[in-house]
């Protein structure tokens, strides 16, 4: 039924309110903020706010572990929950057309190869995974994946912008890219114009206000929002597969 169904883009609004609520009222290293933090940032995962949430999940596991320590519950769910959202999954295609999930690690050889995990099966052992070297060109991006421009030789402003791939425009063959620095527009791009960020740049001034709560900045003295952003809330969905 109807009832059933949940609605992500209201989780995301509520957890919001909730989150600045708890801010209004105490702080953001009070457990309560902690455990609201940890809420907002996943329905911001799912919603593929990816670098925002990040960055934001990043703060919060930051203060928890300052101010409750690295073996409060707390903690250890920011800790577990911050590792995951770090990962990167993308689909090869090989074989008569064989699709296969791995984990990117990172680039080598210039950017033109990545190092991947995998092939990842459910459930999920690293143990009995291994460790290739792919052609980027081999490799397909999922919606989920923190990313930055590169080589665009029109609506060269973008390159260097780091955004996230929050849907795939198929009569167009491209990701649409929604920028960290709100004063961009959401842009189709193609893949070959696209390189995974395994670790968050620094934020630039103007761009502070698209990824952090408001509250937050405000009641944070100091620290960085630094972070390293992943794919969507679960090991393999939001992959592109066709």
């Amino acid at each position: 039924g109807r009832g059933s169904v949940v609605n992500t883009s209201d989780n995301l609004s509520k957890y919001d309110t909730m989150y600045q609520h708890c801010l209004a009222i105490s702080s953001e290293s009070s457990p309560n903020s902690i455990s609201v933090g940890i809420r907002l940032a996943d329905a911001l995962m799912k919603e593929h706010h990816v670098c925002r949430a990040n960055r934001f999940m990043r703060r919060v596991l930051e203060v928890s572990r300052r101010v409750h320590g690295a073996d409060h519950e707390l903690t250890k769910r920011a800790a577990a929950d911050y590792a995951r959202y770090m990962k990167r999954y993308v689909v090869t295609v090989v074989d008569q057309g064989r699709q296969y999930h791995f984990e990117a690690l990172r680039y080598t050889e210039g950017g033109t190869k990545c190092v991947v995990r995998g092939p990842i099966i459910q459930p999920r052992n690293e143990d009995s995974e291994q460790i290739y070297i792919m052609p980027v060109g081999q490799i397909l991006l999922g919606v989920g994946i923190p990313v930055v421009v590169a080589g665009l030789r029109y609506s060269t402003d973008l390159n260097g912008k780091v955004g996230d791939l929050r849907s795939w425009v198929e009569e167009a063959g491209c990701f649409m890219v929604h920028f960290e620095d709100e004063r961009l527009e959401p842009r189709p791009v193609r893949q070959e114009y696209l390189q995974i960020v395994f670790e968050m740049p620094e934020l630039e001034d103007a761009t502070d206000a698209a990824v952090c709560s408001k509250g937050s900045r405000e009641r944070s003295s100091s620290g960085s929002d630094r972070g390293s952003p992943g794919p969507t809330h679960d090991d393999t969905s939001g992959m592109l597969t066709s």
